[in-house]
């Protein structure tokens, strides 16, 4: 399911296609921000809060985003990608992988709106579509270190190595 399908909201679209659903056959519905209407102050910025209103569907596509990081092969190609746009043929090459395995996870990735992918010619290539994705992987990886480090620091006796 791209996502980018499903937060679309036009009133054309729906009378041209029908619904949008998700992968297990779910109608989706777009979200909207709503605005709290009170007063922030965050690092002297002052301003209204926007929260984003509790909404299932919302929960839906971030979990169907975060399927991105439940593969190895994807979790590669996403550290790949941190150099810039790359070919499917470079990927493959570069991580040892066959072409149609690359392929079948970078459409996986680009209909999560993990990627973004432009085609020249015979070739298509891939790059990130939001810096936020690799500071979120980032962020697990880091936690998964410190986490690793914490149980060998326990199973060690508490002394640090």
């Amino acid at each position: 399911m791209n996502l980018w399908r499903a937060l679309a909201d036009s009133t054309e679209r729906k009378a041209a296609l029908g619904p949008v659903r998700d992968s297990i056959g779910h109608v989706l519905q777009p979200f909207s921000p709503q605005v709290t209407g009170k007063t922030i102050c965050q690092k002297g910025n002052i301003g209204m809060s926007v929260e984003i209103a509790k909404d299932s569907r919302l929960d839906r596509l971030h979990a169907d985003m975060c399927k991105v990081f439940t593969n190895p092969a994807r979790i590669r190609i996403l550290n790949q990608l941190r150099e810039g746009e790359t070919s499917v043929g470079d990927l493959g090459a570069a991580l040892g992988l066959a072409q149609p395995t690359v392929s079948k996870h970078l459409i996986a990735m680009r209909d999560r709106a993990v990627l973004t992918s432009r085609k020249e010619g015979s070739m298509v290539y891939y790059r990130v579509a939001n810096p936020k994705v690799l500071r979120a992987f980032d962020l697990i990886r880091q936690a998964l270190v410190e986490s690793l480090w914490e149980g060998a620091r326990v199973a060690g006796g508490g002394r640090r190595r």
